[in-house]
């Protein structure tokens, strides 16, 4: 199993992958992409699962978890850092809900020997 987090399937502004790449590098690709590197590294893809939707889920999940916990991480992470992640997580849980980047799940298994 592959995961890829930030396909390019509509318009995106730049602002929108700069919050959303704060925490390190993230590479963001055009549909079909990991579909021709499976073929490539000797894998068959099984199928691809649009998963775009848990990240709007999970997202939702983790930004109500950290505003409960906001004494605490914002200790941790101080303000500023609190504030940022918040915010990753917000454009992360918006891009997937509106549909500019998706989120794909590829199943693949090791092609036979010839």
């Amino acid at each position: 199993m592959f995961a890829d987090a930030a396909v390019v399937t509509g318009g995106v502004a730049k602002r929108e992958p700069d919050i959303r790449t704060a925490s390190g590098f993230f590479l963001f690709v055009p549909p079909g992409l990991k579909r021709r590197g499976h073929k490539g590294g000797g894998l068959k893809l099984q199928r691809v699962e649009d998963r775009t939707a848990s990240v709007v889920e999970i997202g939702a999940r983790t930004c109500s978890a950290r505003m409960r916990h906001r004494s605490v991480l914002g200790q941790e992470e101080l303000a500023d850092g609190f504030r940022r992640r918040q915010e990753l997580q917000a454009m992360a849980r918006e891009l997937a809900k509106s549909r500019p980047l998706s989120c794909l799940l590829y199943v693949a298994q090791k092609s036979s020997l010839p």
